[in-house]
């Protein structure tokens, strides 16, 4: 594949080396990262998600230089590809160079490093989405949600949970919400999902911007899970901060998957047994949800 994105010349300072000072003192690190991925998409479409956001790249580097300590510049450079790999599920070949400018050699150099290459194994990423709805035909909202979830490029729909009716969370004098959850493959990336998720929102007429915080809405897509990848940024925190703390998404969750682990080390059903004593939920028939 020919089409690529290319950093170069990132500099990030670290603690890698086999000399005991070298894992005390931090030195600057050089690198320059190549991702191969289909461009086309991106390009004709003019459309963020469809492509590797380089500043998501910059940010994943930059963490795994400052924030991990190896003896040699192969790990170092093995940690880069890896984690480039993991978090851009579109990427399908990733190259790393990685050069040591203070090297502890014994005279004159130019350049010191190493540079590698890694492949995909051509396999889609596996994420969980919530759904919810209080306003309007709540079953017809998410009912054409999980319909434009299965349209979106890049995105496969997998299983849906059974429906579920649970009291409001947070603001209570509101309607009773429907809900269920969602296991995807997606070839997206996380930012790219979610992008994905509030494009749908907006379509269905969710405007965020003039919600109160827990109020209702007419449709509500959350990221839960993506693989086992942990985020924390402004626009995106996985695993799902309070994804434990809610029945109407773990009671769901463990109808789809019972033996998943929850970021609590709890399993999914038995965390959901518990949830489902203290709060208010229950299981909605009737309405031809099974048959869909």
């Amino acid at each position: 594949m020919k089409d690529k994105i290319y950093l170069e010349g990132l500099l990030f300072p670290g603690r890698h080396g086999v000399l005991p000072e070298e894992q005390t003192y931090s030195q600057n690190f050089r690198l320059d990262v190549e991702l191969c991925l289909d461009l086309r998409p991106a390009g004709k479409k003019d459309e963020l998600h469809l492509t590797v956001n380089y500043q998501e790249a910059y940010r994943v580097v930059e963490e795994v230089v400052g924030q991990r300590s190896f003896l040699l510049l192969e790990a170092l450079a093995e940690a880069v590809a890896e984690r480039l790999l993991s978090f851009f599920p579109l990427v399908r070949r990733v190259k790393v160079r990685v050069e040591k400018p203070g090297a502890p050699l014994p005279g004159y150099f130019e350049r010191v490093g190493v540079e590698i290459a890694r492949y995909r194994k051509v396999k889609p990423a596996k994420a969980l989405v919530g759904l919810g709805s209080n306003l309007g035909d709540r079953l017809q909202n998410l009912k054409a949600a999980l319909s434009a979830l299965g349209r979106t490029p890049g995105i496969k729909l997998e299983k849906v949970a059974p429906l579920y009716r649970s009291a409001p969370w947070g603001k209570t004098d509101q309607p009773d919400f429907f809900n269920t959850v969602a296991l995807i493959s997606t070839f997206l990336s996380p930012f790219g999902l979610l992008a994905s998720l509030l494009e749908i929102e907006k379509e269905l007429g969710r405007r965020r911007e003039n919600e109160e915080r827990w109020g209702p809405r007419p449709i509500d897509l959350d990221l839960l899970l993506y693989e086992d990848l942990a985020v924390e940024t402004e626009e995106l925190v996985l695993p799902h901060p309070r994804l434990t703390e809610r029945a109407f998404v773990v009671v769901p969750l463990a109808d789809l998957m019972p033996e998943l682990k929850l970021p609590n080390g709890k399993g999914a059903r038995e965390w959901a047994d518990k949830l489902e004593q203290e709060q208010e939920i229950e299981r909605v028939e009737g309405y031809g949800w099974e048959r869909d």
